[in-house]
């Protein structure tokens, strides 16, 4: 849509111009298509939940988590520094997810923030794309093993 009127130009320039304005309008619309700081961090979390397996992950390990490669965006996030929980919280906000209080020990004094696969269901649903970067078929297919093994389970205990 933005392009639509300097191509409109570029027409009526004739010449070289209709394919060069093209050209670059396709270029420049490629180059800009990276995803967003709140999505790469979804895809992050998405990640992190198959590989560990948890239903819960406490703010602070998210943290440790995404900054165990000092390469990685998440180490040098905060201004060189590592990624707050706080800038966690704020990037998952703008998908309706907030972190809420882990009860870990059963203790309400020691409660820590974080938050759970299935505040997830939804963001992952419509953000995280399909991407063999994203996502290996080794661990897509774990969680589809562990998926079918709880299908299983729920079903033997129906019968019982």
């Amino acid at each position: 849509m933005n392009w639509k009127l300097l191509l409109s130009i570029s027409d009526l320039a004739n010449g070289p111009w209709p394919e060069r304005a093209r050209e670059a309008a396709e270029r420049l619309t490629r180059s800009g298509q990276q995803p967003s700081d709140g999505k790469r961090l979804l895809a992050a979390l998405q990640a992190m939940f198959i590989e560990t397996g948890k239903i819960e992950i406490t703010s602070e390990d998210i943290v440790a988590e995404l900054c165990r490669n000092p390469l990685d965006i998440w180490a040098t996030y905060n201004k060189g520094g590592k990624i707050t929980q706080r800038q966690i919280a704020v990037l998952l906000d703008a998908f309706d997810v907030h972190p809420v209080s882990l009860h870990l020990t059963k203790r309400k004094d020691f409660s820590r923030q974080g938050y759970k696969l299935s505040q997830f269901t939804d963001p992952f649903s419509r953000y995280v794309p399909e991407d063999p970067i994203i996502q290996s078929p080794t661990k897509t297919s774990s969680t589809k093993q562990r998926s079918a093994k709880k299908t299983k389970r729920k079903h033997s205990r129906r019968k019982r």
